[in-house]
């Protein structure tokens, strides 16, 4: 009986030690799990705090499509973006990134966005928003069909008179955008090809706006007059 009950008590140690030596070796792991992470958080921010935005649109290769300068860019489908407020910029690249802007060339550029941090998009926002737009005006000359449409389509609403003063910082700078841009945006607000962050108050008006209409629109937006 004592020999039975010795075994009993060394069995008993031995599930003992081996439960704490698990209970130990999982806070070990989580611990180590935890400054991993925190490892990872601080270098990316110290990454981002550490290189311009201008290095940034080197080194992530945004001049490739949208130009040295933002505003000649590659193909007239892609936009010319200097000058854009960091707002609208900012929730442009992380919608493209998440996949939530998803039409017409965004996907060539969700292939470099899994490479932007957080920090770093925000840092592109800012330095973008620093950039000289293209040179002059919208011309709203009274025989324009385009300067009517602008009107009477209620354009103005919420992308401002002149085209670059919107009502909210997260509405885009339209005036002295690509023409073929600028019309494949309207035509997939229109169909609902995009459908994200403020393109809903837009969508509401384009049903009211025909094909013929907005390519006149988009010529009048690309239309500048020094």
């Amino acid at each position: 009986m004592k020999r039975f009950l010795t075994i009993i008590g060394v069995v008993i140690s031995v599930f003992t030690l081996i439960s704490i030596s698990a209970c130990g070796g999982g806070d070990t792991a989580d611990k180590a799990a935890s400054k991993t992470e925190e490892a990872k958080s601080t270098e990316t921010t110290a990454v981002a705090e550490g290189v311009s935005g201008e290095e940034l649109y080197k080194t992530k290769t945004c001049f490739t499509c949208h130009g040295a300068d933002a505003k000649t860019a590659l193909l007239p489908n892609y936009p010319n973006i200097a000058g854009q407020s960091a707002e609208y910029a900012l929730q442009q690249m992380i919608d493209i990134k998440e996949g939530i802007r998803a039409n017409a060339q965004t996907a060539a550029m969700k292939g470099i966005m899994h490479l932007v941090s957080d920090e770093e998009m925000q840092t592109l926002a800012t330095y973008l928003s620093t950039l000289p737009r293209r040179s002059g005006k919208l011309s709203t000359a009274e025989d324009s069909e385009g300067a009517k449409l602008y009107k009477t389509k209620t354009c103005f609403t919420c992308h401002g008179a002149d085209g670059k003063t919107p009502l909210l910082p997260n509405y885009p700078k339209i005036e002295g955008q690509n023409a073929e841009y600028a019309l494949q945006q309207m035509k997939d607000i229109k169909e609902g090809t995009r459908d994200h962050s403020q393109t809903a108050a837009m969508k509401g008006i384009m049903h009211l706006v025909s094909d013929e209409e907005m390519e006149t629109l988009a010529t009048f937006l690309a239309t500048l007059v020094e």
